[in-house]
């Protein structure tokens, strides 16, 4: 078994793609929690780890008693079968700015995110 060299200007690139993936995902976060509180949805949740690949939510209070997410069905794309709700999704995507969930679709993983 044959190791590859990685030198520190490949750990440099590395990190600044890192960076810029981060930069990528905080610019489309801001519209998504903006769409989020238009929609009414409500969570005691803060999302942390934005500087870094893995991202998680927390609950700064521990004492709650209450809901965790209360999303109004206006923000969600629902349908009878996985198929049809693709197909919705799909749909919502291509309409691209023009689609009320696009903040929502533009934060979702890619297909090809999936296969890298």
């Amino acid at each position: 078994v044959q190791r590859s060299k990685v030198d520190s200007t490949t750990i440099r690139l590395l990190s600044i793609n890192h960076k810029t993936e981060n930069l990528c995902f905080n610019n489309m976060l801001s519209p998504f929690l903006s769409w989020c509180a238009t929609q009414g949805i409500i969570t005691p949740l803060t999302l942390c780890g934005e500087e870094t690949s893995y991202r998680y939510m927390k609950i700064d209070n521990h004492s709650l008693s209450g809901d965790i997410l209360r999303i109004p069905l206006k923000a969600c794309i629902i349908d009878k079968t996985p198929e049809l709700l693709s197909q919705k999704l799909a749909k919502e995507r291509d309409m691209g700015d023009e689609s009320i969930f696009a903040p929502y679709i533009n934060v979702l993983p890619t297909l090809d995110a999936s296969e890298n």
